[in-house]
């Protein structure tokens, strides 16, 4: 247990300095590049950073091509579930959109952690399974 506590606070601050990275990385693509390439740019850059930071830094695992290409499906179900839930707090529960997103950002986390988590370390070592 104390394992795990350790990776999710070592994930939370990966999940900041990548988070500040981008921004920043946005922010300069934008002189150069239209908002929309930036973005792209800057988010594509971010869930390369993410693999590499988590990897190495919350997991402790090396890094490898296979998992890093597979690493972005962790993105893709977080979309979903995201958006998902946005809806579903905003039209369901007349959460105000405002606060809906900081909610879903809360339910998030957790699910990212052990998605990444699981593409990181593979099925056996993130369940404790042999």
């Amino acid at each position: 247990m104390k394992c795990v506590s350790r990776e999710f606070a070592a994930f939370i601050a990966v999940g900041l300095a990548n988070t500040i990275f981008t921004y920043l990385f946005y922010l300069l693509l934008l002189m150069f590049v239209p908002y929309a390439v930036s973005y792209t740019l800057a988010y594509l850059a971010g869930i390369g950073l993410s693999y590499g930071l988590n990897s190495v830094f919350v997991f402790r695992e090396p890094l490898s091509w296979r998992k890093g290409l597979r690493f972005p499906a962790v993105y893709a179900v977080l979309y979903v579930f995201s958006v998902t839930m946005l809806w579903v707090l905003v039209e369901g529960f007349l959460i105000h959109p405002y606060v809906a997103p900081l909610l879903v950002l809360a339910a998030s986390v957790p699910l990212s952690f052990l998605l990444s988590r699981f593409v990181i370390r593979g099925r056996s070592r993130s369940t404790g399974v042999a």
